[in-house]
């Protein structure tokens, strides 16, 4: 009976994707870890059945509450490294572990707050874990939060899920992640989950080369997530650079299943993975199932191109078309990206002209007909429908609805149109999916359309009708602006911004 409730406190035990829930439920998770830990206390017998579940799961969250605090900080960093030497010398605890949840500080805390942080290694505790992991980790301080990070993880053996939430910046008084992470030396069988996120706080960058070593030794690794970190050089000339390091392994990345890659906006610039490094990762998984991949389009006013055309999915998706059964792709909806149907520039604005692109890559969209395993497919308007023209009937003669439903995978369940800015021909199209679907697509389930606008009360009633009475679940929302486009929220610790539903009640009561 203690063990069902301690387990039903842990949040691992519920979740073993942590870094998937929304801020709240993880922050909920650690009050009921919390509550394992009074439990424990009660007694000798209780505390042989709680403590192991209670260190399941280690995490900080209020360090995204006061990022830059640095008293915050410190305590922080004191509790990681209380963390580590309860692992060092309770064993049998360090094979508890299942979760790590790992945060590094600010700069801020690398001025006023390092000078109160002196850790003294009175009992020689850190020197100790050096010698018992072996020579290449002898001869440091053990000062430093990612190498704090380096010790936990080591010293967990059996952790199935880490999430690093990184900051290193390039000067003098921050270390370099290179110094550590790149020369990483411990093989890691039983981690199944990494995340690696960039704080995003500062003008340098986490580049992913650096943790290649350590997602090499994760041979059993299911899913990869890779936020905000980016690629030296970041250009497709380092497709040759970076097949060679995929392909240095015949087990690496053999058993990813799952992929989530964004890239992020600094300032006014946009940072990414390139799409060719993508495309060799997802060509080294030949199991892969789930691709989220948030790349940012560059508006055509700054630099007279889409990056649209640089996205071709028969390229860079081609050996995931037979296994591939969710595929999340978004471009736009980082921001307020302002839409015009004449091609004047517009300063300070990030602005799409869905008619002024008329090359055959961005004319008639993607189609993911060929992709025989995908039943989840969230996709914005301009990515599936190409050009779109202000003139409702001009775009309908552009894209029929036989080509539309054709677009479509045979067995998809669950369909997201996001960024949709021009209601008249979804509306048409979304008619014919919900009239076809018994023949066309007998699985789908489940439709939500991501607008922009609100659409007529009419027509929005009468799509709601029409899909209820075919069993087809229908939410339409607005669009969520911010720097994810539609992938989800990730990673804990952040705030999850909640679409709001459509909603005609004002109207009505008037």
């Amino acid at each position: 009976m203690i063990m069902e409730i301690c387990r039903s406190l842990c949040l691992h035990c519920r979740h073993e994707r942590i870094g998937e829930l929304p801020n709240e439920d993880v922050c909920a998770g650690i009050q009921d870890q919390l509550a394992i830990s009074r439990l424990s206390r009660c007694s000798n017998r209780l505390r042989v059945t709680a403590q192991p579940i209670l260190f399941h799961f280690f995490a900080y969250l209020e360090a995204r509450v006061a990022a830059r605090r640095w008293e915050a900080q410190v305590a922080i960093q004191k509790r990681e490294a209380a963390f580590i030497r309860t692992l060092f010398w309770r064993p049998d605890l360090a094979s508890s572990v299942r979760s790590l949840v790992l945060w590094s500080p600010t700069e801020d805390w690398w001025g006023e707050a390092r000078k109160s942080f002196a850790l003294e290694d009175q009992d020689q505790t850190f020197k100790r874990i050096a010698k018992r992991l072996g020579p290449q980790w002898e001869g440091r301080q053990y000062d430093k939060p990612f190498e704090f990070h380096e010790l936990a993880i080591a010293l967990a053996p059996r952790a199935s899920y880490v999430m690093l939430n990184c900051y290193f910046g390039l000067n003098l008084s921050v270390p370099s992640p290179s110094q550590t992470w790149e020369n990483w030396p411990q093989r890691l069988e039983n981690l199944k989950h990494l995340v690696l996120v960039d704080r995003e706080i500062s003008s340098d960058y986490c580049y992913l080369r650096d943790f290649m070593a350590l997602i090499k030794h994760t041979p059993n690794l299911e899913s990869l997530v890779v936020e905000s970190l980016v690629v030296a050089g970041c250009h497709d000339g380092d497709r040759d650079n970076w097949e060679d390091l995929w392909s240095s392994s015949d087990e690496f990345l053999s058993r990813l299943k799952k992929l989530s890659v964004r890239g992020f906006m600094r300032g006014p610039y946009r940072t990414f993975i390139p799409c060719s490094v993508v495309e060799v990762m997802i060509r080294h998984s030949p199991v892969l199932e789930d691709l989220e991949f948030f790349h940012p389009w560059e508006p055509i006013h700054l630099h007279g191109k889409s990056d649209l055309e640089r996205f071709d999915l028969d390229v860079y998706l081609g050996t995931a078309k037979t296994t591939l059964k969710r595929l999340c792709y978004s471009a736009f909806c980082f921001g307020r990206v302002r839409i015009y149907w004449r091609g004047e520039d517009e300063e300070d604005l990030d602005v799409f002209y869905p008619n002024a692109d008329t090359r055959p890559q961005f004319t008639t969209g993607m189609s993911l007909h060929d992709f025989t395993a995908l039943e989840a497919l969230e996709l914005e308007q301009p990515v599936l429908y190409g050009q779109v023209f202000d003139n409702p009937d001009r775009s309908r003669e552009l894209l029929s609805i036989s080509e539309f439903l054709g677009k479509l995978p045979p067995l998809l369940k669950h369909f997201r149109l996001g960024f949709v800015f021009s209601w008249p021909i979804v509306f048409r199209d979304l008619m014919a999916l919900a009239d076809e679907h018994g023949t066309r697509f007998p699985q789908l389930r489940s439709v939500t359309l991501d607008l922009n606008e609100r659409p007529q009360q009419k027509e929005h009633d009468i799509l709601l009708q029409t899909y209820q009475l075919a069993g087809i679940s229908l939410t339409m929302q607005y669009t969520v602006w911010g720097g994810r486009g539609l992938l989800p929220t990730r990673p804990a610790g952040y705030p999850a911004p909640k679409p709001t539903p459509i909603s005609y009640e004002e109207e009505t009561r008037v």
